[in-house]
């Protein structure tokens, strides 16, 4: 019976990678794959068998495994000038980051060099379970781990109606990161002066609460959650206060 599921858990994977390798969205072979090490892992605890993971692994042409896939632009999104993007078989981040992109540019801003999936750099910085996108260095990066990519539209609706985005769209989570990617690129000193710290006046947390509960942690968060709001075109309730915090800290033009 292990030979069996070891099989099932081969042919999963193969067919993941296959999907993945073109560019097509590959959930549904993802969860089966996910299924049958669940069924492994309860056969090994019933019975007390040795689990021989060489014997689970697919090495795909050239030598690469699923296991560890490599990342590429999906075939179904265009080129985007001077942006790398490497994203996972997730089907509901690759629609999310291209629909978020393609309204940037409609919009006329440029976007990080590099946008890619890396579960990997959120664990490091220990916010795994926390964020689902992130900005550093020239890099955006999507935890693809997080829950909201289950469900994008669901979860921010739900961020959204709580107070703590500004945005309820999905695309909104990549619209904030690139708002920092933008404050970070036109104000350089006001940006990395505010990384940690609050605000440099005391109500300036009153006004920012007007945007989102998010806003209120720090300048950068509040910039971020100015610029996602005004892309997703849902800024026209802010007060004037907001606009001149937002012009006095240096907010993308």
């Amino acid at each position: 019976m292990q030979r069996g599921i070891e099989r099932k858990i081969r042919l999963w994977k193969r067919k993941e990678g296959a999907l993945d390798a073109a560019g097509l969205d590959n959930d549904a072979e993802a969860e089966k794959v996910k299924e049958w090490q669940s069924r492994m892992r309860d056969f090994i605890k019933q019975t007390g068998l040795q689990r021989q993971g060489v014997r689970e692994r697919v090495i795909m042409p050239g030598g690469i495994s699923p296991i560890s896939p490599v990342l590429k632009t999906p075939a179904f999104m265009k080129s985007y000038p001077g942006t790398s993007i490497k994203l996972s078989g997730n089907s509901k981040i690759r629609k999310v980051v291209k629909y978020a992109l393609d309204e940037l540019e409609k919009q006329g801003y440029s976007f990080p060099a590099t946008i890619k999936t890396d579960y990997k750099f959120f664990e490091k910085y220990k916010v795994l379970k926390t964020s689902p996108c992130a900005y550093m260095n020239d890099v955006l990066y999507i935890n693809n781990r997080h829950n909201m990519w289950k469900n994008p539209k669901g979860w921010m609706k739900e961020e959204y109606a709580d107070g703590w985005l500004s945005t309820d769209k999905p695309e909104g989570a990549i619209w904030h990161e690139v708002g920092h990617f933008l404050h970070e690129k036109s104000n350089t000193g006001i940006y990395n002066k505010y990384i940690l710290t609050g605000f440099p006046n005391s109500g300036d947390e009153v006004i920012a609460l007007q945007v989102s509960k998010y806003a209120k942690e720090n300048a950068n968060e509040f910039i971020a959650e100015v610029f996602a709001a005004h892309v997703a075109g849902m800024d026209s309730g802010f007060s004037l206060d907001v606009f001149i915090l937002f012009n006095s800290l240096g907010g993308v033009k």
